[in-house]
């Protein structure tokens, strides 16, 4: 029989192996535009306002900053869920998770954040590559090949040139929109940004 469980989780942990996420084909596409992700940005750069990027601050002492529900069709003991609600916050912020792995200079940096939003393979454990978010089947391509896994994010403005299915357009505006506000921080404020969403 089917249970229901709840589980707070940080940012650092839903994108990580314990989790697999999958919108399936009957969910609506993306849809969020740009007032949407401009809220969460702002909501995330204000609750990161005066955090001190390795500043050896315990956990309990950070005042969590709470992104909405997810909810999931997924086994306990497998990383594979299906979103059934919460995958327009997931996928902004994927969204956004790219756009600060771009900012970074340091290879670790962008490795920090680059693994946040693919599981890389292991043939001892029999794992492969894969996205730690995959959306509908019509746009997972698009956002795999043009957000997850470009280096620099700077080609989006030629995308938005051509004639997109609205999915992909939103998907491309919201990640050019919150690359040039992450580009607009100043070094400090950004890594501060950076440290409180893991």
């Amino acid at each position: 029989m089917p249970r229901i469980h709840a589980h707070e989780h940080p940012v650092r942990e839903i994108f990580s192996d314990k989790f697999a996420f999958s919108i399936p084909t009957y969910q609506r596409p993306y849809s969020w535009e740009g007032e949407q992700t401009s809220e969460l940005f702002e909501d995330l750069l204000a609750a990161s306002e005066g955090f001190v990027s390795g500043g050896g601050v315990s956990p309990e002492k950070i005042t969590p900053y709470f992104l909405g529900s997810i909810v999931l069709i997924k086994e306990q003991q497998v990383p594979d869920g299906d979103v059934i609600d919460g995958q327009q916050r997931l996928t902004t912020l994927a969204l956004l998770l790219s756009a600060l792995r771009v900012s970074f200079e340091d290879q670790r940096q962008k490795s920090t954040f680059g693994s946040l939003l693919f599981e890389e393979g292991n043939q001892y454990t029999g794992t492969k590559d894969r996205c730690r978010l995959i959306l509908r089947d019509r746009d997972h391509s698009f956002f795999e090949a043009n957000i997850l896994r470009h280096s620099d994010l700077t080609h989006l403005a030629d995308e938005l040139r051509r004639d997109l299915p609205d999915p992909q357009r939103r998907l491309a505006e919201n990640t050019v929109f919150l690359r040039a506000k992450v580009a607009g921080l100043d070094v400090e404020r950004r890594d501060a940004m950076a440290a409180f969403i893991l």
